[in-house]
């Protein structure tokens, strides 16, 4: 049995993002109404305000839960994570 050439195999892949892409963008989220709020109301540096803002959005979207299950289980080695 003969692989197929990983230019092709990127090829391809390529085709299937492309083709998925209108419905990828329609999984991503906005923040929320209350959190869109607080944000407007923050003025200045406001680091644990901003960081506990940036871990909720993050907790609650598919797309980041989706792309953290990618990094974790299909990246194997620090170099792979740190480059991707």
């Amino acid at each position: 049995m003969t692989r197929a050439p990983s230019s092709l195999l990127a090829v391809a892949a390529l085709a299937v993002a492309l083709v998925l892409l209108p419905t990828a963008s329609a999984l991503a989220h906005d923040i929320s109404a209350a959190n869109r709020e607080a944000l407007e109301a923050m003025s200045g540096p406001q680091p644990i305000p901003y960081f506990y803002l940036g871990a909720k959005h993050m907790v609650t979207g598919i797309d980041h839960i989706l792309f953290l299950i990618g990094v974790v289980f299909f990246l194997h080695r620090l170099k792979d994570v740190v480059l991707d």
